[in-house]
């Protein structure tokens, strides 16, 4: 098995595994508590916005969602020495959109590592896009899209 093969296989443990969790609880997954403690585990201070009405009804995007803000936070701490994060959320009418910045290095040019290609896969494991803008001495702005699942179609009824 190649090696883009081994990570499809283990994003796709990792989304079932998630799922199954979430059907064995009643409350379900609250996103932005979700953040928050997130938020808290870093050595970094996390600013995190959410348009007006924000809400995620799909596990699947709230996971895929939450672990890209993750990697985001991990990077920001580890690679890019960043002192602060933005984590701006908002949903469209077919879209979600996570545009995060930080107060890093930056860099001239970028070299996609584990983090940011396992982040771009993920997303686009669901339809999602990742654009990453590398501004040398200015941080790193990301912004990443998921798409907003149709609603189910009702059968019979209204004839």
């Amino acid at each position: 098995m190649d090696k883009s093969e081994a990570v499809a296989h283990m994003l796709l443990r990792d989304v079932r595994a998630t799922v199954r969790g979430l059907r064995h609880t009643s409350s379900g997954l609250d996103f932005q508590q979700q953040l928050e403690q997130l938020g808290q585990t870093v050595p970094l201070k996390v600013s995190l916005s959410f348009a007006a009405g924000f809400t995620l009804t799909s596990p699947i995007q709230s996971h895929v969602l939450l672990r890209t803000a993750q990697e985001i936070l991990t990077n920001a701490a580890r690679h890019a020495k960043a002192k602060q994060v933005w984590l701006d959320f908002e949903r469209r009418a077919d879209m979600v959109v996570l545009c995060a910045r930080d107060d890093g290095r930056g860099a001239a040019t970028l070299q996609l590592g584990c983090g940011l290609s396992g982040m771009r896969e993920r997303l686009a494991s669901i339809g999602g896009t990742l654009d990453i803008q590398p501004n040398l001495g200015r941080g790193l702005a990301l912004r990443a899209t998921v798409p907003v699942p149709a609603p189910p179609l009702s059968v019979g009824g209204n004839t």
